[in-house]
């Protein structure tokens, strides 16, 4: 029995848990990856979804050299690199998770859910681009791009 099957109903879910297993793998063992994603959504509560919309950022910020000093201007960013940034965010703050605890299916899952309830880590990082953002905009006349 195929646990996506169940969970995928909807064609942005599916690429979005293609991505996931992507920034998932390591070493090239996307196998692995694939198991370890599975075993989560089975155990999965909430839809991955609104876990990624609530840790998307919507600003980044961009370091412009101009006359020998170099600024940080805040940039809007595309619709895939906000996706990709925020599963990169979930990833990386479940494996820092699993440091304290034993599995990274359990961080993995914690991570999902608290990202979906605008918690956690991830969410963290993301209100910290945006306060970086907010605090330099004063450089925004610097942008050309």
């Amino acid at each position: 029995m195929n646990p996506f099957l169940n969970r995928l109903s909807n064609p942005n879910e599916d690429r979005l848990i293609e991505k996931l297993i992507n920034l998932f793998m390591t070493s090239g063992k996307k196998a692995k990856s694939r198991a370890i994603l599975y075993k989560v959504l089975l155990n999965l509560p909430v839809s991955v979804t609104s876990a990624v919309e609530n840790v998307k950022p919507i600003l980044e910020v961009r370091k412009v050299r101009i006359g020998g000093k170099t600024y940080e201007v805040p940039a809007l960013l595309k619709a895939q690199r906000q996706e990709t940034m925020a599963i990169r965010w979930i990833v990386q703050s479940a494996i820092q998770e699993r440091k304290r605890h034993n599995t990274i299916t359990r961080c993995l899952i914690t991570e999902i859910v608290n990202a979906s309830q605008r918690k956690g880590h991830a969410r963290k990082k993301r209100e910290d681009l945006h306060r970086k953002a907010e605090d330099n905009r004063a450089f925004l006349h610097y942008r050309w791009w």
